[in-house]
């Protein structure tokens, strides 16, 4: 996956934009999903904006194959940008730029079987 991402602090909104990379040699058909396993933040609790199923945390999934050029990524290709949205909930004292790392999150991707 390549990323780009940006945090807003006064909303203490993050905005990961991602794109998922085929490095297999058969195409990954759509749909094409990504699933949330865990997530966590050293600054507190954190929760899931926008997953396509309206889940918060744990299960929640977003679906991208509205990112994908046809019905598949073709091997050696890449879908394009999704952002992923995220809400943070931390004490005003605490800045994000004080700890190394803002989120940890663990995906599953999701996709059909030829």
């Amino acid at each position: 996956m390549r990323e780009s991402s940006t945090f807003d602090a006064t909303t203490k909104t993050l905005t990961v934009c991602v794109s998922v990379a085929n490095r297999g040699s058969e195409p990954l058909q759509t749909p094409l999903a990504l699933e949330v396993r865990d997530i966590h933040s050293p600054l507190g609790s954190v929760s899931i904006q926008n997953a396509s199923n309206g889940k918060t945390g744990p299960g929640a999934v977003w679906d991208l194959s509205g990112a994908i050029t046809g019905t598949e990524i073709p091997p050696r290709s890449r879908s394009n940008p999704c952002c992923l949205v995220f809400h943070f909930d931390f004490p005003d004292h605490r800045k994000p730029d004080e700890i190394g790392s803002l989120l940890t999150l663990k995906l599953g991707v999701l996709t059909r079987k030829q």
